[in-house]
């Protein structure tokens, strides 16, 4: 199980290579049905009410509409956001150890070795964008294998925003500075977890964002633009201030969702074009409706306020943050989506050092041999 489930992140991240088509499905997918068919538990997350009313609402609020009004595409998204919803959990019952870890970080590693540099990286994941989404995911299998070893973990943090500078993904390129900043501090000089302070933080983000998208009242973006690190034509919004409107025009329109997968469609309608919203929560919201935008709310809220992991909330806050950006739809099949969720299961608190497990039969109660006290809640 250990394995399958070592492979999977693996199939996840070939997702992202767009020029293989369809093909680039069947890794994940042929993964997945192993896990299930070989499980013995019924996966479920115990003791976190957030997770189940959050994905529940996220999962009710999507199939709906993509039964209404979907294509056979919608129709796998939401086969595939039910099984991940029972999947994700298993990443705290089963145990992965640092020799797990290392095959996850060291493969997907390979992958994303810069095939050029240019103004921005050539890689097999063909858009820079996807390829930043990756190198940011991989770095936090390197920061959780290394964890508790702060020289390690900072050569891996300086070796991951060295890749992201070179992708030239300015959202990304903060997200993963604001990470750095929020675990390195909590981790190592307060010893705390930012809990309220992660959901305050959200919300002053999400007003800034607001703000930016509609007048720039605050002058964000002439800020952005003369300090950005970018070679990109493009250094204003891209945009995002239409896709905004519209996104927000079709959800007013259509409050209960187009369906996963049909964003694209539906803004093509009133952009003119075919086009992701490039917002993780207007793109749950169009293809959602208000009632998964609000599941998934709880879900993150959910778990910023009970959280005692570093990695994980300092991870999801960049995330989030990335969120206002660029789009992804969480219970999907891709990398991104994944570690949308995964990190709430699988962070300090759920792995081992003890590398008997490898070559043991899995006994799911065993503890983690390098558990450390829980940190204190600011």
């Amino acid at each position: 199980m250990r394995l399958l489930l070592t492979v999977l992140f693996f199939g996840m991240a070939l997702t992202h290579i767009i020029s293989v088509g369809m093909v680039r499905y069947l890794p994940v997918v042929g993964t997945m049905v192993l896990i299930f068919l070989l499980g013995k538990h019924l996966y479920y997350a115990e003791n976190r009410a957030w997770y189940t009313i959050g994905g529940a609402l996220i999962l009710v609020g999507s199939i709906f509409p993509s039964i209404l009004y979907g294509d056979a595409l919608s129709y796998a998204y939401a086969g595939f956001a039910i099984v991940n919803f029972f999947l994700y959990p298993i990443f705290e019952r089963v145990r992965l150890t640092d020799v797990h870890l290392g095959i996850i970080f060291v493969c997907l590693c390979v992958t994303i070795m810069p095939l050029g540099v240019g103004n921005r990286v050539v890689s097999i994941y063909d858009n820079p964008n996807n390829y930043s989404a990756v190198v940011f995911s991989t770095m936090y299998f390197g920061m959780l294998l290394f964890r508790g070893r702060l020289l390690p973990q900072i050569l891996v943090f300086a070796f991951f925003v060295l890749l992201i500078f070179l992708a030239a993904s300015r959202s990304m390129l903060g997200a993963i500075l604001v990470f750095g900043l929020l675990y390195f501090s909590q981790q190592y000089v307060l010893k705390t977890t930012f809990r309220k302070l992660m959901v305050v933080g959200l919300a002053v983000i999400a007003f800034g964002y607001y703000s930016l998208i509609t007048d720039d009242r605050f002058k964000l973006m002439e800020t952005i633009q003369s300090n950005t690190l970018s070679d990109k034509k493009e250094r204003g919004l891209s945009h995002r201030d239409e896709l905004f409107n519209y996104s927000v025009e079709l959800s007013m329109r259509q409050p209960q969702g187009y369906g996963l997968g049909m964003s694209n469609t539906a803004l093509k309608e009133a952009y003119g074009t075919r086009i992701s919203p490039h917002n993780t929560y207007l793109k749950i919201m169009v293809e959602g409706g208000w009632l998964a935008l609000f599941g998934f709310c709880v879900l993150m809220f959910g778990f910023f306020l009970t959280s005692t992991s570093p990695l994980a909330t300092s991870f999801l806050f960049a995330l989030m943050i990335r969120g206002f950006f660029e789009s992804s739809t969480p219970f999907t099949v891709s990398f991104i989506s994944g570690m949308l969720i995964i990190p709430m299961f699988l962070n300090e608190w759920s792995v081992d050092r003890d590398l008997r497990l490898v070559f043991r039969k899995e006994d799911n109660s065993l503890p983690a041999d390098n558990a450390v006290p829980i940190p204190s809640e600011q």
